[in-house]
């Protein structure tokens, strides 16, 4: 567009020239040569001036939508600093996000893990104290079974009633007492079971995992054995 201005206004100034010299030597030619040549010049030039005159609209249109294209440009560069900004955050957001992640789901199964060996060893316990207090009472049976054999081939019948009363009562408050140790332990086992419960559910609750049918059972037994004894 520039390269076409410039050739018409080289036209421009040659047909100026030419209208300069055609005035300088009108004297010595004749009137009809001049007057066509002046004709035929002034179309000429309208028509120069005219193409001209639309080239330069031309050229401020485009001139126009260049600035538009322009400021376009820079709207649409500093909207992409923007967003490369916010991507930088978002990307440092989900890294903080990740590692948080990491760090829960590793205390989460550590959690788990130190609960599970805390449940098997209060299990083993319990069933420690059960087999315990089973063997318990069976060599008390077994000896109170002694004296009272003793007692009959000994004493006489009425003696013998007394002192087999007297163990029983004895055999009954001991027994009594052992029971009531037992369930007081047993209780004490089973809210503790309880809490532990309570916390797998909350850290479940925090990143769900998958429940195991094994773990449901062994639960669910070790509740049963609870409600049981």
């Amino acid at each position: 567009m520039t390269t076409q201005l410039k050739e018409m206004q080289q036209e421009n100034k040659q047909l100026l020239n030419m209208i300069q010299q055609i005035e300088d030597h009108s004297m010595s030619r004749t009137p009809s040569c001049s007057t066509i040549s002046m004709v035929n010049l002034q179309y000429k030039y309208e028509e120069l001036l005219a193409n001209y005159n639309g080239l330069l609209k031309i050229l401020e249109m485009r001139v126009s939508d260049v600035r538009k294209y322009q400021e376009d440009n820079a709207r649409l560069k500093q909207e992409m600093e923007s967003v490369k900004v916010h991507l930088q955050n978002y990307e440092e957001e989900i890294s903080r996000l990740s590692e948080k992640l990491e760090n829960v789901k590793s205390k989460k199964n550590d959690k788990i893990i130190k609960l599970k060996k805390e449940r098997d060893t209060l299990l083993l316990v319990h069933n420690q104290l059960i087999d315990l207090l089973h063997k318990q009472c069976m060599e008390k049976d077994e000896v109170l079974h002694k004296r009272i054999k003793r007692i009959y081939r000994s004493r006489s019948s009425f003696a013998a009633t007394r002192s087999i009363i007297y163990l029983l009562q004895y055999a009954q408050d001991d027994f009594f007492g052992i029971s009531m140790s037992k369930v007081r332990k047993n209780n004490i086992l089973t809210y503790e079971n309880f809490q532990y419960q309570q916390e797998i559910e909350y850290l479940r609750s925090l990143l769900p995992v998958k429940r195991y049918k094994s773990d449901e059972n062994s639960v669910s037994s070790e509740i049963k054995i609870s409600k049981r004894y």
